[in-house]
C-alpha cells in the first residue's frame, strides 16, 4: 500500500465554472466553502420568535449562493463580484443570466440533479426484508 498523503487545511482545489452572458461578459462560479455555506444557511433562516420555528427561504439562499459564488477571476486570490450585503446588485440580474448562474452554482457544488442521482444508491428497495438481519 501506498503511502498516505495528509491534505492540510487550506489547499483544496475548489471546482470552478466559466459562466458567460449574451452580452459576452461573464463571472466564474467557484464551489462554496463550508464556511460560506453554513454563513448562507444561518443568513437563510427565517427569524421567529418561537424557537421551534426554523426555516428558511429559498429566495434568500439563492441570492447569497451567487453572492458567495461569483468570482472576477479563477486564480487563487481572485474577488468576489459581490459584498455580503450586495442583495439588490443581485435582484437586479435579469432573470435569464440568473438561470445561467445557478446552474454553474449547482455544477460546482455537485448538487445538480445530474450529481444527486450519481450520489444515489443504484439499486431500488424492493420492500423484502432484509436479509442480513
Amino acid at each position: 500500500m501506498g503511502e498516505k498523503i495528509i491534505r492540510k487545511p487550506g489547499e483544496a482545489k475548489r471546482h470552478k465554472e466559466w459562466v458567460e452572458f449574451e452580452d459576452g461578459t461573464g463571472w466564474w462560479m467557484w464551489e462554496m466553502t463550508v464556511a460560506e455555506t453554513t454563513r448562507m444557511m444561518d443568513q437563510s433562516q427565517i427569524k421567529s420568535k418561537d424557537p421551534r420555528v426554523q426555516a428558511m427561504t429559498g429566495g434568500r439562499q439563492l441570492v447569497m449562493q451567487i453572492m458567495y459564488s461569483c468570482y472576477e477571476g479563477e486564480e487563487p486570490g481572485s474577488k468576489r463580484v459581490f459584498g455580503d450585503n450586495d442583495f439588490g446588485a443581485v435582484y437586479d440580474i435579469p432573470f435569464h443570466d440568473f438561470g445561467r448562474l445557478i446552474t454553474a452554482i449547482e455544477n460546482v457544488n455537485g448538487t445538480s440533479s445530474t450529481e444527486r442521482e450519481l450520489l444515489q444508491d443504484f439499486t431500488e428497495a424492493t420492500g423484502e426484508p432484509n436479509p442480513s438481519e
